[in-house]
């Protein structure tokens, strides 16, 4: 009994944090049209399930089965991410039987860690190291390409990115994603000529910023600059109830969209007031908390942030982000970081962009019409163009040393504090 009701907690969790981008944030009157047509891809308003209406994990599981054969296929574009493999140490033989990499490579690769490397067209003039947020992260060569290749286009930067699977033993996971990172930097040393001198920069989102600041606790890893995206510091009971607030917005924004029927309406509402139910039962009953609990890693950062640390941390904060807990952590540096506001919210970082040609490499010029012409359309996307190029602005000027280009609305009452570089006039 305890453990499938942790299993549903588990799902709950996931489910608020990477949900937040379909229908409810982005409304039909977003679409854009173009030569044939161009769709945004939501969780499937028409599907009164909750569980399959919404959950970008699953589309992104899919999307990296096709990236799997479309890099395996001997002609046709080619990704510029590619996987890593890392050898284990003698310590890990005997680590915990769940596997974060999931993956249906040959049966001796299945439980070798590996990470994700974008190389930039020439050598790299630096290096950076990417955690994802919850759910996210298990994909960041898909969810994060767009944000992650415009970033590396801008900068001639090589990105290493560390696939992890969500817990709520958040010590483990950072720990085991830390490494990766650290391991996969050392390998792009040995195997592709990297300098050993490179400026290397950390940048998380969401979870991975908190991932990340438990390991450079644990183990004083250091970095030119580090790059906080939405830092999200959540108890899982706050999670819980947070998410049944926000998951009656999405159903509401969803039914008006596609005009769905009262009577799948009910349904879908009760089945999610019983799945919520049961998780703040479970998180009652059990007493389910993230290690470290938000309390435990407040008093982290008081103690281990370094003030060198502080100097050159940016944190990123969107203006209409409710699962942000960037003020939180600015309070625990004694209000000695820099914050930059920006348009979006939670899933900014997450555009996802599908072109049918892509797809259709390998057929005649008359095959690929017709095949367009059956879809109905020509390409999906989702997310946000417009905000994901603000927030590559953003973060490459605070790479490059700029300051942040204005403070965030919720944080006005704070001073703006410019440790990188001379903040840009529309903030003064």
């Amino acid at each position: 009994m305890n453990i499938s009701v942790l299993q549903i907690s588990l799902f709950v969790f996931t489910w608020i944090l990477t949900v937040e981008g379909s229908d409810a944030f982005f409304p039909p009157s977003s679409t854009k049209t173009r030569r044939s047509q161009h769709v945004i891809l939501r969780g499937g308003a028409a599907d009164s399930n909750p569980i399959n209406n919404g959950e970008l994990v699953s589309t992104l599981a899919r999307m990296d089965q096709q990236w799997k054969i479309q890099q395996a296929q001997p002609r046709g574009p080619k990704s510029r991410w590619s996987k890593i493999l890392l050898d284990k140490d003698d310590d890990e033989e005997n680590d915990e039987s769940m596997d974060d990499n999931d993956d249906d490579d040959a049966p001796q690769q299945q439980s070798q860690d590996f990470v994700y490397l974008l190389e930039p067209p020439t050598l790299p003039s630096c290096i950076i190291v990417f955690l994802g947020g919850a759910g996210l992260g298990q994909f960041p060569h898909i969810a994060y390409s767009e944000f992650l290749t415009r970033v590396s286009d801008r900068l001639n930067a090589a990105v290493v990115a560390a696939p992890y699977t969500v817990g709520l033993d958040h010590f483990t996971i950072a720990k085991k994603a830390g490494e990766k990172l650290r391991k996969g930097i050392l390998k792009c040393n040995d195997e592709k000529q990297y300098s050993s001198t490179l400026p290397t920069y950390c940048l998380g989102h969401s979870l991975g910023c908190k991932l990340s600041t438990i390991y450079m606790a644990a183990t004083s890893q250091d970095y030119d600059g580090i790059g906080y995206i939405a830092y999200n510091n959540f108890g899982f009971s706050q999670t819980i109830g947070m998410a049944r607030d926000f998951a009656d917005q999405l159903r509401k924004a969803s039914n008006n969209g596609s005009g769905g029927s009262t009577s799948s309406t009910g349904s879908a509402e009760g089945m999610l007031n019983s799945l919520f139910g049961l998780a703040e039962t479970a998180v009652g009953a059990l007493g389910l908390e993230f290690t470290p609990s938000p309390e435990d890693m407040r008093r982290l950062t008081e103690l281990k942030y370094t003030n060198e640390w502080k100097k050159k941390t940016r944190l990123f904060m969107f203006d209409e982000d409710t699962l942000d807990t960037t003020p939180d952590f600015v309070a625990s540096c004694g209000n000695t970081v820099d914050v930059s506001g920006l348009p979006g919210n939670h899933l900014t970082p997450v555009f996802l962009q599908l072109k049918l040609s892509d797809y259709m490499s390998d057929l005649p010029p008359e095959a690929r019409g017709m095949a367009s012409e059956a879809a109905g359309f020509d390409g999906a996307s989702f997310g946000d163009e417009e905000d994901l190029d603000a927030l590559v602005e953003e973060v490459c000027g605070f790479i490059l040393g700029k300051g942040p280009s204005r403070r965030p609305a919720q944080m006005d009452s704070l001073p703006l504090i410019i440790s990188g570089g001379e903040a840009d006039e529309s903030s003064s």
